[in-house]
């Protein structure tokens, strides 16, 4: 398996609201070879959580319907953590 891991800061760089620039057209491009850790995913719906503790329900609400899109986008691609992992996407 060969491709690319997305970090946390890549992928926010896709929730709404935030200026996209050539992210997305690159993705498109990339998409069969791109990867979400497990753990982008957690801090995610970690940051999501504390938006809606803090009175920004609105706003968590839109990421959390966001981030079940990009899920359902990378089913098959989101990577556990483990030993493997960074081996598995060496060229």
């Amino acid at each position: 398996m060969k491709g690319s891991l997305l970090d946390t800061s890549i992928i926010s760089e896709l929730a709404p609201g935030r200026p996209s620039g050539a992210l997305p057209q690159w993705l498109r491009q990339h998409h069969p070879s791109v990867f979400l850790p497990v753990v982008a995913v957690i801090e995610i719906e970690k940051g999501v959580s504390r938006l809606a503790g803090v009175g920004g329900s609105q706003r968590a609400g839109l990421l959390s319907l966001w981030l079940d899109r990009v899920l359902e986008t990378f089913s098959e691609r989101v990577l556990a953590l483990d030993v493997i992992a960074p081996g598995a996407l060496a060229p």
